[in-house]
């Protein structure tokens, strides 16, 4: 039962990580993305 238990919380807390980690990800992405797109303007 602790086994099982101590599984699930390492599940979950492997899934919050994932989560976190691409959605950082995304936010990184689109900030160089929009800086991308605004030198290309500029230029």
């Amino acid at each position: 039962m602790i086994a099982f238990s101590h599984y699930d919380v390492a599940l979950l807390s492997r899934a919050l990580w994932t989560t976190l980690v691409l959605s950082v990800a995304g936010g990184v992405a689109g900030l160089a993305g929009g800086v991308a797109r605004a030198c290309l303007r500029m230029a």
